[in-house]
C-alpha cells in the first residue's frame, strides 16, 4: 500500500477538532465505528508526529489504539 505522504501532512496540519474529524470519517469509510469524543491532545499529537514521519509506530500499536477507541464506541 503507497502512503500518500502530502495527504497525511494535510492532515497533520488541521486543528484538533478537525483532525479528528476526519480521522473518524476515514476510520468509518474502512468500516470502524470510534467513539466521537476527541482524544487527548497528547494522542493527537502523536498521531500528528506519526503522519509526519517524525514518529515510528508499530502496527500491533496502531491496531491497539484503534480498538481501544472502537470498543469504547460501543459502550
Amino acid at each position: 500500500m503507497k502512503i500518500n505522504t502530502e495527504g497525511m501532512r494535510a492532515y497533520a496540519n488541521l486543528d484538533d477538532r478537525a483532525l479528528w474529524a476526519e480521522l473518524l470519517k476515514l476510520a468509518e469509510s474502512h468500516g470502524y465505528k470510534l467513539k466521537a469524543d476527541m482524544p487527548p491532545k497528547e494522542l493527537l499529537d502523536r498521531i500528528r508526529r506519526v503522519m509526519r514521519g517524525e514518529e515510528q509506530i508499530s502496527l500491533g500499536e496502531g491496531m491497539k489504539i484503534l480498538r481501544e477507541y472502537k470498543d469504547r464506541g460501543k459502550k
